[in-house]
C-alpha cells in the first residue's frame, strides 16, 4: 500500500485495521487471523483429547498458555488515540456534539480512489510534509513559515483553513463547490433545467425565477431596514408555499473550531435578515446552516441537510469538501519542491 501511495509511510497503522465506521480502512489483520486459527485448532485438539506428539506441532499443544490475545476494537482505538499527531482527529471525533459514524460516511461509501483516501487520512493524521512538520518532526533546517503568507507557521491546520492568502481563492473555491451542489438541485427541482452537470462545471445564475420560486445565489437581499448580513450563500423564496430558506455553508477546521459553534453562529448571523424577510414577503423563513469539517467531521445535527432537499446526500458534501482540502494541501506541497 505504501509503494502504491495508498497509505502514507507515517500515517497511523492502527487505523488500517479499524472498521470504516469509526475512521479506519477496514482491512483484516493477517497476524490476528493466523493466531486466531492456531488458537482454535489448539483448543480443538485439547478438548477432543486427541493423541499429541509433543515437539512435532506448531500449535504448542504441550504448553498450557499459548499466549494469544485477540486484538480488540477498543485496543486499536486506544493505540490510535494515544499518538500525539495521529490522535488529534480521534480527539475531534470524541467531542460530545460530533456524530462519529456520520463523519465517516464518506469513508464507508468508498467512492474515492485508494490513493486519494490514503492522502486524506494522512492529512487527518497531521503527517503531510508541511514546513512545520519538516522542521519539528523531520528535524530539517528550514523555515516553518507558510509559503503563501510568509508570516504564520505552516501547520496542517493553517494550510487547510487558516491562511489569509488562500481564503479568497482556494478556500472559496472549495466552499463554492458545495454551494453549487445545493443550487443545482434546487434549480433542477423547480424545472429550470433537466440535464444535470458535474458541480465543478456548473455556473449558477445570480437569480433564477420560475413559477413563483426565486433562487438567489450570493446576492444581497434588499430589505426595508439595513441589516449587517444580507448576503447568504443561497436564498430560496417560494411564494406559492409561503416559505423561504436561508442557506449558508461553512467548512471550518475540524480541530481548532467547534463545528457546533459554527452552526449556531450561522443561525444567529441571519436572524435579522430572517425577521426582515418575514415582514417584507409574509413568508415563513428558516435558516439552514451546512457545516462540514475540512476533513469530514459533522455534528449530530447534520440531518438539517435533508431539510434542503431529500436528493442531496451527506457524502456528496463530505466528498466535495475533502477533495477540496486535498487539492489545497497538494498545491501547497508542490511549492516546496
Amino acid at each position: 500500500m505504501k509503494e502504491n501511495h495508498m497509505h502514507h509511510p507515517h500515517a497511523s497503522m492502527a487505523q488500517l485495521y479499524l472498521p470504516r465506521r469509526v475512521g479506519g480502512r477496514g482491512l483484516l489483520n493477517l497476524t490476528d487471523l493466523c493466531r486466531g486459527q492456531e488458537a482454535g485448532l489448539r483448543d480443538y485438539f485439547l478438548k477432543k483429547d486427541l493423541p499429541i506428539h509433543k515437539g512435532y506441532t506448531p500449535l504448542f499443544l504441550s504448553e498450557e498458555d499459548h499466549g494469544f490475545e485477540k486484538t480488540t476494537l477498543q485496543s486499536r482505538l486506544d493505540e490510535w488515540s494515544m499518538k500525539s499527531l495521529h490522535g488529534q482527529f480521534h480527539a475531534t471525533l470524541q467531542k460530545d456534539n460530533i456524530d462519529v459514524e456520520a463523519s465517516m460516511t464518506w469513508l464507508q461509501k468508498g467512492t474515492l480512489f485508494p490513493e486519494t483516501e490514503g492522502f486524506i487520512l494522512a492529512i487527518q493524521d497531521h503527517v503531510v510534509a508541511t514546513n512545520n512538520y519538516q522542521k519539528y518532526i523531520l528535524m530539517e533546517n528550514i523555515s516553518n513559515k507558510c509559503c503563501f503568507c510568509g508570516t504564520i507557521t505552516e501547520s496542517i491546520q493553517h494550510t487547510i483553513d487558516g491562511c489569509p492568502v488562500l481564503s479568497y481563492s482556494e478556500y472559496l473555491h472549495r466552499h463554492n463547490n458545495i454551494t453549487k451542489i445545493i443550487h443545482q438541485q434546487f434549480a433542477k427541482d423547480n424545472g429550470l433545467f433537466r440535464e444535470e452537470t458535474p458541480h465543478f462545471k456548473y455556473q449558477p445564475t445570480r437569480i433564477h425565477e420560475k413559477d413563483g420560486v426565486k433562487i438567489y445565489w450570493d446576492e444581497p437581499i434588499a430589505t426595508d431596514h439595513t441589516v449587517a448580513h444580507n448576503r447568504p450563500d443561497i436564498l430560496v423564496l417560494d411564494r406559492k408555499n409561503k416559505r423561504a430558506d436561508i442557506i449558508d455553508i461553512a467548512i471550518p477546521n475540524d480541530k481548532n473550531y467547534n463545528i457546533g459553534e459554527k452552526e449556531h453562529e450561522k443561525i444567529m448571523k441571519y436572524q435579522d435578515l430572517k425577521m426582515e424577510i418575514e415582514k417584507l414577503w409574509k413568508v415563513r423563513v428558516e435558516v439552514i446552516p451546512v457545516v462540514i469539517g475540512a476533513v469530514g467531521a459533522v455534528t449530530k445535527k447534520h440531518d438539517s441537510i435533508k431539510k434542503i432537499d431529500e436528493s442531496i446526500w451527506l457524502e456528496d458534501f463530505q466528498k466535495t469538501a475533502l477533495l477540496g482540502t486535498a487539492r489545497i494541501v497538494q498545491n501547497v506541497l508542490q511549492l516546496h519542491n
